[in-house]
């Protein structure tokens, strides 16, 4: 007997709609200032308006500099990696060479445990900062629309996800 499993979404990235808005503009300058006595206080702007004056233009240098240290992980890890191979394949032929010594080999195994070590912690950072990165440039998008469906056979699911790129 077959059952449906339910799928649950596990990384949602809440996208939220936030359209640059002009700069408000100056009211126009009056040719001659009223006197202090008929100042009138000026009306109540509406909520639109309030609204549209209060959202900021939106910079992109948080995005920018996210995706600069993105890609100084990246290649920290790729160096990481190199280092890591070349330190194996160091022991390998410490392993092999027959005049060297257990402390030669115990060096060599640690530079390798060590260069492992570094390359798996600088694999988790880039995951992080990739998600971290992606969700500062999706966030100021226009809405998406993300569903799960499962399909008719009851074997899987179909997703679906759109939006503007």
């Amino acid at each position: 007997m077959r059952t449906i499993v339910p799928i649950t979404c596990v990384l949602c990235i809440a996208t939220a709609s936030r359209a640059d808005t002009p700069p408000a503009e100056a009211p126009p300058a009056a040719a001659e200032a009223p006197p202090a006595a008929a100042k009138v206080p000026p009306a109540a702007a509406p909520p639109a308006a309030a609204a549209a004056t209060a959202r900021r233009s939106h910079t992109r240098i948080p995005e920018i500099a996210a995706s600069i240290v993105t890609g100084g992980i990246v290649i920290a890890t790729a160096a990481s990696y190199r280092e890591w191979n070349q330190a194996h394949d160091r022991r390998r032929s410490v392993q092999w060479d027959l005049d060297a010594t257990a402390e030669d080999y115990d060096r060599a195994m640690a530079d390798t445990l060590t260069w492992k070590k570094r390359t798996w912690l600088l694999i988790g950072a880039t995951f992080v900062s990739v998600g971290a990165t992606a969700f500062l440039w999706m966030r100021n998008q226009e809405p998406t629309s993300f569903s799960v469906q499962p399909t008719d056979d009851g074997d899987g699911a179909a997703v679906s996800y759109s939006g503007r790129f």
